[in-house]
């Protein structure tokens, strides 16, 4: 069994808006990685303003490298965290789900035992989860997430 993280991609490592990582991303990751976690990128089957997809702009960025999974779906949805949870076994206490919504992807985490942090930022920061979903924490910098994990 193994501490796994999965991280959102759109919007909490990557702004689309304007089309450059998220301050802190590739240090937050890296983090995560230093610390033993298995990191797991989940993202919707979408594409920046230039057209770039997630898997070229994390070539380009020199993160691709550091997932142990780049799961790239036209939905998130509990079947792709299931597939997560069977194929790494993970300690639900000790894994988590990094992203900036509330209302999908920190519900999904909560909904399969794993711990979650809701980067609120931009576009969803006022999006709130369903009542017994919330966030276990909240922050406003992936320097912050760094710091929690």
């Amino acid at each position: 069994m193994v501490k796994i993280i999965i991280w959102d991609f759109m919007r909490t490592l990557y702004d689309p808006d304007h089309r450059k990582m998220m301050p802190f991303a590739k240090k937050a990751v890296k983090s995560a990685e230093i610390k033993g976690y298995t990191n797991i990128l989940v993202s919707k089957n979408t594409k920046d303003k230039v057209g770039l997809d997630t898997v070229e702009i994390l070539k380009a960025s020199g993160m691709d490298k550091m997932f142990a999974s780049i799961l790239i779906n036209d939905q998130k949805d509990e079947g792709i965290f299931q597939k997560i949870v069977d194929d790494y076994k993970p300690i639900l206490s000790q894994s988590y789900v990094v992203s900036d919504r509330a209302a999908t992807d920190i519900w999904l985490g909560k909904k399969f035992g794993l711990r979650t942090i809701w980067y609120r930022n931009g576009k969803f920061k006022d999006e709130l989860a369903e009542e017994g979903y919330e966030p276990e924490v909240t922050v406003v910098s992936l320097k912050a997430v760094a710091e929690i994990i």
